[in-house]
């Protein structure tokens, strides 16, 4: 069986999410080509595991102060180049196109009228569960950005519709968690002198920070600042003693599944991180700020609330295997079998 996979590359959910699943589908034989849009090649890293993949420019949001920045979206927007992307993109000889909320394969399946699986947390929202509606404008993107006739929709919780469990790195669980002391923080679209700004100010609290824009690893009094890196990132994981970050959905999920106390900042303007914002608060599995602030930040270190932790089971096995069998069960009894693995 051949499969062509395609990821969005805008954050590192998305790619942290492929990691898992292309290792799954290659067990069972599947040959799995990845195709990545939406970031410029020299921002990737750590992709052996993809083996002879393909990037190109697609589609992304630009971010300002830690909102979508929409004038410069638009500008940025090379359409053109992703109209040619997509007519040239050759699917003749895949037996099943998946979409991780790329647009180019998606787009591509349907121009040739061949069913897109989409799988990702952007399609749960298709049900109606709790959600940041956003503008017309955000909903209609959302629903057309990348296209898929059936969808695998990835959730922290089903809320009663065939929606399946996060997809969880198994390198997490490869040591024990521990608490060394510190707090983890990841916040890509923050400006990094205005996380100094803040996080400078808790001076008896130590932040290991990891950013898109840092080159190498120094420090600056009680803040450590680290480059991408996912060996490095996963360690600190495992070792910190909490979690503030953007309200991405892969990494909140990782903190969920190891039970640390989580504080989210979700984008502005971004009805996906809105809305995991408020299922977090909502589920009882952390706690959100609007904004860049001292007072919630130490208002959160000082709670001494015992976060959930749920054990989501192997659902990227469950999709291969899927798949490999032809995705003849359907979604609602997929879902139903995964969630019974989780506790």
């Amino acid at each position: 069986m051949k499969v062509l996979f395609g990821i969005q590359a805008t954050g590192n959910g998305h790619i942290s999410r492929a990691r898992q699943l292309v290792p799954e589908f290659k067990k069972l034989g599947i040959e799995v080509t990845c195709l990545f849009s939406g970031r410029s090649k020299d921002k990737y890293f750590d992709m052996d595991v993809f083996g002879d993949y393909s990037i190109h420019e697609g589609l992304t949001f630009s971010t300002r102060s830690g909102r979508i920045d929409v004038p410069k979206t638009i500008f940025k927007a090379n359409f053109p180049k992703l109209s040619l992307d997509i007519q040239k993109l050759d699917i003749s000889k895949y037996d099943v196109i998946l979409s991780d909320f790329e647009p180019i394969t998606a787009w591509a399946a349907k121009l040739h009228d061949r069913e897109v699986i989409g799988i990702g947390h952007q399609y749960a929202f298709r049900y109606p569960i709790l959600q940041a509606k956003g503008s017309l404008v955000d909903q209609v993107v959302m629903e057309n950005f990348a296209p898929s006739q059936r969808f695998c929709g990835l959730h922290y919780h089903h809320f009663g519709y065939p929606i399946l469990p996060p997809i969880i790195r198994k390198e997490l669980y490869i040591e024990t968690p521990t608490e060394k002391g510190f707090v983890l923080v990841y916040l890509p679209f923050e400006r990094r002198s205005a996380i100094t700004n803040v996080l400078r100010e808790i001076r008896d609290t130590k932040f290991e920070i990891y950013h898109p824009d840092c080159k190498k690893r120094y420090q600056i009094g009680n803040l450590s600042w680290n480059p991408p890196s996912s060996q490095s990132f996963t360690k600190a994981l495992n070792e910190c003693s909490r979690v503030f970050c953007n309200a991405g959905f892969m990494l909140t999920s990782e903190v969920i599944a190891l039970g640390k106390p989580l504080l989210v900042r979700p984008l502005a303007a971004q009805p996906e991180q809105l809305s995991n914002a408020q299922a977090i608060e909502y589920l009882g599995l952390g706690f959100s700020t609007k904004e860049l602030d001292i007072h919630s930040i130490e208002n959160w270190i000082a709670s001494q609330s015992t976060p959930r932790n749920i054990a989501f089971g192997d659902t990227a096995a469950a999709i291969a295997s899927w798949v490999n069998n032809g995705c003849e069960e359907s979604v609602h009894d997929l879902s139903k079998r995964v969630w019974k693995e989780a506790d």
